[in-house]
């Protein structure tokens, strides 16, 4: 059923939203009820729209509310029923073949080149009912969408909407596990475009090969969207278990790029769902400096330092963290105790702005 204020009649901000048991309101005006879907701009600046799937017998209610205070005037509601694609649930997710790819090119600090990529193309119209009981990843998932599916590769995809026929707002939210239970391994949200022009964002994994991942790919309305499915090149220390080793003072500048890396979901400092590149330092009892700061810094970095439970990357804690100490570049400073493993993270500081940095791990003077 789909129920909108998608008219000319309409004359100012809608918001519409669905429940399934009638309305309770209190004295304070609060609504209990369970909200099936809600949705303020699908169809325009000002109208509403919103698709939900029902069961026989059930007696929905529908609210027609101003967006905020102030709001008001005429609108027109407009009910109808439509025929929902078959990946709008999770079970029937339309499966993505992505393409064999070559690498080629040297692996020096982390750079190489991807040729002869191919690219799955689906063009879709994005229709669904909320999917509000998703674990959230960095976008929005009690919106519209459609379920996609890949098996992984062992190597590097990216997930992209950044198609000219991309005609609306789009978020990407990816999920190990099944559908019954799942865990974001990444995410990119329509409010960030990653470097994309238009309405398209995207989104990079590192794949482990046989295993299932499920997309999802949420809109903010219902015009046509392309999903595309690549071959993408991952720096070796994408991962906080691949983390390159550092020896402090040994004089080497490390170079990296974070257009070569995965987003991470650590929960020890702020900067979850980052492009971000992994090292490793073991504590010799002084403070130590880890700095991006430099002029072969050309991208927004920001730099974390964790400390580990033995040498795992599991439950790892926040040291230290930074961001623009230094113009684009990063710097931190820590007391590194002897037996102790810490990894530095480099994450972009948004998805849109990777790109190329140098790192170095000093003694504090």
């Amino acid at each position: 059923m789909k129920a909108d204020t998608c008219s000319d009649y309409t004359n100012f901000d809608t918001v519409i939203s669905i429940f399934d048991t009638p309305c309770d309101i209190d004295a304070n005006d609060n609504i209990n009820a369970t909200c099936l879907v809600s949705n303020d701009y699908s169809c325009g600046s000002l109208t509403s729209s919103v698709i939900w799937q029902t069961e026989p017998g059930v007696e929905y209610y529908i609210r027609v509310s101003a967006f905020s205070d102030g709001h008001v005037g005429k609108f027109a509601l407009r009910l109808s029923t439509l025929e929902l694609p078959a990946n709008h649930v999770c079970s029937d997710a339309i499966e993505l073949t992505v393409g064999e790819d070559t690498l080629s090119g040297d692996e020096i600090g982390g750079f190489g080149s991807t040729a002869n990529m191919t690219t799955t193309y689906v063009s879709d119209q994005a229709i669904d009912t909320t999917n509000s009981t998703l674990p959230m990843c960095e976008s929005d998932t009690s919106t519209t969408g459609l379920w996609y599916s890949l098996q992984g590769t062992g190597q590097g995809i990216q997930l992209s909407t950044c198609h000219n026929d991309t005609n609306v707002d789009t978020g990407i939210n990816v999920y190990s596990g099944d559908c019954d239970v799942m865990e974001c391994v990444a995410s990119a949200s329509a409010d960030d475009n990653h470097g994309c022009s238009g309405y398209g964002t995207r989104t990079v994994i590192r794949t482990e090969a046989g295993v299932e991942y499920l997309i999802f790919v949420d809109t903010r309305g219902e015009e046509d969207f392309v999903l595309t499915a690549s071959p993408f090149y991952l720096a070796p220390n994408d991962e906080c278990t691949d983390a390159l080793s550092i020896v402090p003072d040994s004089g080497a500048i490390i170079m990296g790029s974070t257009a070569e890396a995965s987003p991470s979901y650590t929960e020890a400092c702020l900067s979850q769902g980052r492009s971000d590149l992994w090292y490793r330092v073991e504590g010799t009892g002084d403070v130590l400096v880890a700095s991006t700061c430099g002029d072969d810094t050309t991208s927004d970095t920001i730099i974390e330092v964790m400390e580990a439970a033995g040498e795992s990357c599991h439950s790892l804690s926040c040291v230290a963290s930074n961001d623009d100490a230094c113009g684009v570049g990063s710097r931190v400073e820590w007391l590194a105790s002897v037996g102790t493993t810490y990894f530095v993270r480099v994450a972009a500081y948004s998805g849109t702005t990777v790109g190329d940095f140098q790192m170095t791990v000093t003694t504090a003077p």
